[in-house]
């Protein structure tokens, strides 16, 4: 049993030393946001490096091999006199398929662009948006004239987002993107969030109403 949980946590521990490495190189191959492609698209679009493009997929694929790592201490424990075995390693199974779905399901939908109408010029919008992130102790991770990237910090388990803010004439577009909790790299991304990244976004939106209200 020993074993077991032995090559479970070293698999854990290569999982998470993986996502560190993409991380670094994900932040040195970003380029450069493609602001008029996120606008046409309302999808985030960045310029990646190909390490980029690997630290998207690296959650599925790590989850596909333990998937298949189980799998085989499945099949090999079959023919075993003791049922406890083969019960846990089902038991991971099912979690980790799971799992895989889930994060399948959020790297869709990772990059998305929440749209938000407001009765302000860009100029206002930007102004609005800083003194927001601000009151909500968001750090400013880069800005040009288009656009916002901020940071909200690591709290607890949760690593902490990235918000990005685009700017389209009275439109604001936002994205909120998880980071890995204990990293504080601003180029690694994480497809779970457990909803911070909504909340993140509902914040903007009411912030922004009770300015159109003052």
């Amino acid at each position: 049993m020993d074993r077991y949980l032995h090559s479970m946590l070293t698999t854990i521990n290569l999982f998470k030393k993986g996502q560190n490495f993409f991380a670094r190189t994900m932040y040195n191959f970003i380029e450069d946001l493609n602001v008029e492609q996120s606008k046409k698209e309302r999808k985030l679009r960045f310029s990646y490096g190909f390490f980029g493009h690997l630290n998207d997929i690296v959650s599925p694929v790590v989850l596909l091999l333990i998937l298949l790592f189980l799998l085989t201490q499945l099949f090999l424990n079959l023919k075993s006199p003791e049922s406890k075995p083969i019960i846990i390693i089902s038991v991971l199974i099912i979690l980790f398929l799971a799992l895989l779905i889930v994060v399948i399901r959020e790297l869709l939908k990772i990059n998305a662009l929440t749209e938000l109408e407001t009765d302000f010029t860009k100029q206002q919008n930007k102004q609005f948006i800083a003194e927001i992130a601000d009151g909500l102790g968001w750090s400013l991770l880069e800005e040009n004239k288009e656009y916002f990237i901020f940071r909200n910090s690591s709290k607890g388990f949760n690593g902490g987002e990235i918000v990005t803010t685009i700017f389209d004439d009275n439109l604001v577009l936002i994205n909120s993107t998880s980071c890995p909790i204990l990293n504080n790299l601003g180029g690694n991304r994480s497809p779970l969030s457990f909803g911070s990244n909504v909340r993140n976004i509902k914040k903007i939106k009411i912030k922004l109403s009770e300015k159109s209200m003052s």
